[in-house]
């Protein structure tokens, strides 16, 4: 059982105080019958209406985005423009965060959620979970470098295992990472005398970025491809 105002708050991204200013106006409808008592309690089989849309409460939220250049994965930042900028605000209540970084200058998937449990399990380096990334490099990588790449790379004293490089270019490479290292891709191709000029993440676990999002869209994931993830 569930306090209507909360229950409304929830699924409409309100603010307590919000949803009970709906409430007592008699907006919010409760198996279509007007309800103004904000403690009012409900449970998973009521159909719950706000101006008569029919509300759809969620525990958490989990958000896919094309992260775009140029923004930074964090909730505030004095000079650059944040991830958070882009979505809408009833989203931004929710109080996001992002599962994982990518860097200012680093495109793609992207996931953001408020479920601590479900970005531990993805980010955590001890659940193996691959992401895949398309990075593109001033110099390509020389004869039997990707061999030693895959054998195991040794960053900070220990050794990376499970890396995969295919080239599908000219100084373009498609590298699956399993640990997440601070800056992993970018110090790979460094260790052979290679800049990466873009990077782009194309995937997490079995979950490819959606290739209708345009650059600094998102929506929401479904429950089947959050299982895709982990």
């Amino acid at each position: 059982m569930l306090r209507l105002d909360a229950f409304v708050a929830k699924a409409a991204a309100l603010t307590r105080s919000e949803a009970q200013r709906h409430i007592r106006r008699g907006e919010v409808c409760v198996a279509g019958i007007p309800v103004k008592d904000p403690s009012h309690k409900i449970n998973d089989a009521d159909e719950v209406t706000l101006a008569g849309a029919l509300l759809f409460y969620s525990e958490f939220v989990y958000l896919m985005m094309n992260k775009p250049a140029g923004v930074v994965c964090a909730n505030s930042d004095a000079r650059d423009g944040t991830v958070f900028d882009l979505i809408d605000e009833k989203y931004r209540r929710r109080k996001l965060h992002t599962v994982g970084r990518l860097d200012r200058d680093t495109t793609g998937l992207l996931l953001l959620t408020d479920d601590g449990d479900f970005t531990h399990r993805v980010a955590s380096p001890s659940s193996r979970i691959e992401k895949r990334y398309l990075a593109g490099t001033d110099v390509g990588l020389g004869d039997g470098d990707v061999e030693k790449i895959e054998d195991g790379l040794t960053l900070d004293g220990r050794k990376l295992s499970g890396t995969r490089v295919e080239r599908v270019g000219d100084n373009t490479y498609v590298v699956t990472v399993f640990e997440g290292r601070y800056h992993e891709v970018k110090r790979i191709f460094s260790a052979f005398g290679s800049a990466v000029t873009s990077l782009k993440r194309l995937s997490i676990g079995h979950l490819e970025l959606d290739p209708g999002l345009a650059p600094g869209s998102f929506r929401e994931l479904t429950a089947e491809e959050r299982e895709k993830i982990l």
